[in-house]
């Protein structure tokens, strides 16, 4: 059914935003839903949201509305494109940013919702479908005091934790990216231990048991790779969403006059079609070089250029991190385990 009256709008009801859809509906909430994918759709519907035919549509009920698309584009075609939310907003209504979206993207959203008498809150999210449905995931918020407050029970219902950072539009996506930055890295070094202690003929239940009890330690790492020796490729994410969002961490830094050339290694080393396919040789970054970063630049030190498959060419670094995000890989990655 489209059209009947809801109190909290979800706009992107993917593996996150269904998640939420389940975890409001659960807790009494009226909640309208629209996903340009007919598929996402009805699993809202399913779970018991209300479906709307465009952004406006749903706009025109919801007061407060999430948006969980995956990039700022889509925000801004959900938004201010044809058929889009803004100019149907209610006064006083609230846009709750929870994509993953640079900083800067969100602090100058706010002025433009302003302009059509809407509040933002920025809160971007983080923990996964399966803590999106059972209500536990985390949420960093920042924005307007008062919109916060009144979405105080909205919060309690979707989220286990609840950090408000600050209260300038901008300051939960900085938390977000940095915190995303952390993981693509720990999850590409994580990784590469993998790989080395596979080579070295150890155990790899006993690594990663001693490492979780160890200083190298980290979620990600207890997350991913006890799934990728139990070969369970289940989709959980997509590595174009993990490319999206270490492009933003590097523009982040960029942005800031900062080196992050961890965090730029990462983003060179994320393939753009499946590894087995991939060039073998990442380009070199001298120190005299200029990164180019979006519209900023920023010099980066000196590292070695290092390939996909050539250091180790029985076990790609590949291995784990692309199998566990996207399983449509696994057979390229273990041709490459194999050296084939």
């Amino acid at each position: 059914m489209h059209g009947a009256p809801a109190r909290v709008g979800i706009i992107g009801t993917g593996a996150m935003g269904l998640g939420v859809v389940q975890s409001l509906v659960r807790n009494g909430f009226g909640v309208g839903a629209r996903d340009i994918l007919p598929r996402a759709e009805s699993a809202a519907v399913s779970a018991g949201a209300t479906a709307f035919p465009t952004p406006a549509a749903l706009a025109r009920e919801c007061r407060t509305v999430i948006l969980l698309v995956v990039d700022a584009a889509q925000i801004d075609d959900v938004l201010f494109g044809e058929n889009g939310a803004a100019a149907e907003l209610t006064p006083g209504a609230i846009v709750i940013v929870s994509s993953t979206v640079p900083p800067s993207y969100v602090a100058a959203l706010a002025a433009r919702l302003a302009a059509f008498g809407a509040r933002l809150i920025d809160a971007p999210v983080s923990g996964g479908p399966l803590r999106a449905s059972d209500g536990t995931m985390t949420i960093m918020i920042s924005g307007d005091a008062q919109a916060i407050a009144e979405c105080a029970p909205l919060f309690d219902a979707i989220a286990g934790r609840r950090f408000v950072v600050g209260t300038r539009a901008g300051d939960a996506a900085m938390f977000k990216v940095l915190n995303n930055q952390l993981a693509a890295v720990n999850l590409a070094a994580g990784a590469e231990a993998m790989a080395i202690a596979a080579r070295a003929g150890l155990d790899a239940r006993l690594f990663v048991e001693v490492v979780g009890a160890s200083s190298g330690a980290s979620w990600i790492f207890a997350d991913r790779m006890p799934r990728a020796l139990d070969e369970d490729y289940a989709p959980r994410a997509a590595t174009t969403l993990l490319k999206k969002d270490i492009a933003i961490a590097v523009d982040n830094a960029a942005s800031l006059g900062c080196d992050a050339p961890l965090a730029w290694r990462e983003r060179c080393s994320m393939p753009r079609s499946p590894p087995v396919t991939a060039p073998r040789t990442m380009p070199r970054w001298s120190s005299t070089t200029r990164a180019v970063s979006g519209k900023h630049s920023v010099a980066g030190p000196a590292l070695l250029p290092w390939t996909h498959v050539d250091v180790l060419p029985d076990l790609s670094k590949y291995w784990m991190r692309l199998v566990v995000l996207d399983p449509s890989l696994h057979q390229g990655v273990f041709q490459l385990m194999l050296g084939q």
